[in-house]
């Protein structure tokens, strides 16, 4: 579990473009977009055109869980 600010976001790009190399940066930055519900605030993408592939990143002062090979 990690708390998500607005500095980190690119670190998650950066293990999303690890695990998914295929992606191209500025695609997932396009689809990376934010929505609002649940909990509170939260970011997903998906359909990225290669099936569906979501993140939810919950923003400070929420934790999110993302499983990763680091």
């Amino acid at each position: 579990m990690r708390l998500i600010t607005e500095e980190n976001v690119q670190v998650i790009f950066i293990s999303i473009l690890k695990k998914y190399p295929f992606i191209k940066k500025n695609v997932l930055e396009t689809k990376f977009i934010e929505n609002f519900g649940g909990v509170g605030p939260y970011y997903t993408f998906c359909n990225l055109g290669f099936g569906s592939i979501e993140y939810v990143l919950l923003r400070t002062p929420f934790v999110y869980e993302v499983s990763n090979d680091e």
